[in-house]
């Protein structure tokens, strides 16, 4: 079960009194009522830092490499699935807050893929379309649901890390071209690190403006916090080594953490313990499966 202490609150001499008690109290069948709590994360593979979530509530995550914010219409071609799989994991019968993390494939692959198929993209109407494939698919999640999703949570893009000597050779890769097809886009099209860095903060500026934040519906983002006076990402967001398109997660998961905080409050053996002592009722600690 790994080293983690919150798996293992047994070990621990000083607390196996008061968490013995605790047992009967906030773990039986017969204590208050209150609901099973999961945390389901779905997106991209950029998603894959949040796997590092240590609290006690129910937790998933299905990451989808190469999903879009696109692929969420539906009539959306793509060999993915991934609409139809969160969809249905939407409709598990439990109560539920659902985080979705797309739009980095869109900025950082589809953009150019469609400027060099397609020709010159209405940057507008490329970031509308993405936007209102996303409201509508949180409508139908909270419809499968049947008020099971509490809460729906974006998490917007964030900054791309890929500098320029290796933008070609990795954006060819990804978007499936020839690098002699990014080269002549790059001469018409501003392709500079800056510039894609600037994409991403309008994109998102645009999905938080025209995605309401009301209890059903939150949009979180840390780009502006990735950036520098300039708007290019900061180093200590790009990982060491071979080139990268994911962030450092040791950089952007605190500062995740931090924006989420409301939507997933760390509920621990530890904080349990405090509850009790203060004479305070439990919180969204799960009954035991019979």
């Amino acid at each position: 079960m790994g080293s983690n202490p919150i798996a293992h609150p047994m070990r621990s001499p000083r607390l196996r009194g008061g968490f013995a008690q605790l047992v009967p109290n906030f773990m039986s069948k017969s204590s208050s009522p209150h609901l099973y709590q999961m945390y389901m994360f779905c997106g991209d593979s950029h998603l894959r830092q949040f796997s590092a979530y240590g609290g006690m509530d129910l937790f998933s995550l299905s990451s989808f490499p190469g999903a879009t914010m696109k692929g969420l219409s539906a009539t959306a071609r793509g060999a993915i699935g991934h609409r139809k799989t969160i969809l249905a994991l939407a409709a598990a019968p439990t109560p539920k807050n659902l985080f979705l993390m797309f739009g980095n494939v869109d900025l950082d692959v589809t953009w150019y893929r469609k400027s060099i198929l397609e020709g010159e993209i209405d940057e507008e109407d490329f970031f509308r379309q993405r936007c209102d494939a996303l409201t509508a698919f949180v409508k139908e999640c909270h419809e499968v649901a049947e008020g099971l999703v509490h809460r729906v949570c974006v998490i917007l893009p964030q900054l791309p890390t890929v500098a320029d000597p290796h933008f070609i050779q990795l954006t060819a890769v990804g978007a499936r071209l020839e690098e002699r097809q990014l080269i002549e886009l790059a001469a018409a099209q501003d392709c500079s690190h800056l510039e894609r860095c600037h994409r991403t903060a309008r994109f998102n500026d645009y999905i938080s403006q025209n995605v309401p934040n009301d209890d059903d519906l939150a949009v979180y983002r840390i780009d502006d916090q990735m950036a520098d006076e300039t708007g290019l990402i900061l180093p200590q967001f790009v990982r060491e080594g071979a080139p990268d398109s994911h962030a450092s997660s040791a950089a952007t998961l605190p500062l995740w953490w931090e924006k989420l905080r409301a939507a997933m409050p760390d509920h621990t053996i530890t904080e349990e313990l405090h509850r009790h002592a203060r004479g305070q009722p439990p919180g969204v600690l799960p009954d035991l499966d019979e």
